[in-house]
């Protein structure tokens, strides 16, 4: 109980001190970082599992009002980090579903609102689908749709033109290439 309560009030701490920036690079992830991240919604018994490392790799899930974050296309490890980013945004529960992305992974959400209260930034209204125009699209990055724990392996150009390996996590995936290989010769 006293690691605990530690950890809490370093959180805390941490995140009345935090004087960040929001990255404007839209083709750098989102990646949230717990020092300001809404504390005040993790359950009091999933606060241990705060900063863990989650994903196929360690074949480990998040605990309540946590979720595994990624960083990059390579999502074979992430860390367990609060869901809700803005906790001081009140919603209403209009019922407009919307498609947000936050990094490499595409999420439905209630409304825009609720969007960005888990800092998804919307890319389309109503359900995520996949985008059959990602298929062999030298331009297209790859994303992974829901929360899911597959794992989906593939190839996409990275933001120096170059194509590279891909893995990420979903319940499916909008991957350009089947293979770097493929991707070269296309691209």
């Amino acid at each position: 109980m006293k690691y605990v309560l530690t950890i809490l009030a370093a959180f805390i701490l941490v995140g009345c001190n935090d004087n960040s920036q929001p990255d404007t690079n839209s083709d750098a992830p989102n990646v949230i970082d717990a020092s300001s991240a809404g504390a005040e919604t993790i359950d009091p018994k999933s606060i241990s599992q705060l900063g863990e490392q989650c994903g196929p790799s360690s074949e480990k899930i998040c605990a309540s009002g946590l979720s595994c974050q990624f960083e990059g296309t390579n999502q074979e490890a992430g860390v367990c980090l609060p869901t809700v980013v803005n906790a001081d945004l009140e919603c209403d529960e209009t019922q407009a579903p919307v498609c947000g992305l936050i990094g490499n992974n595409k999420n439905g959400y209630l409304n825009e609102c609720y969007a960005r209260r888990y800092g998804a930034v919307v890319v389309s209204k109503g359900f995520c689908k996949p985008d059959p125009s990602v298929a062999n699209n030298c331009e297209s990055p790859a994303y992974s749709l829901g929360n899911c724990q597959e794992t989906f392996t593939g190839a996409a150009k990275n933001k120096d033109g170059n194509c590279e390996a891909v893995t990420l996590v979903g319940c499916s995936a909008d991957m350009p290439f089947d293979t770097v290989e493929s991707c070269e010769a296309a691209c």
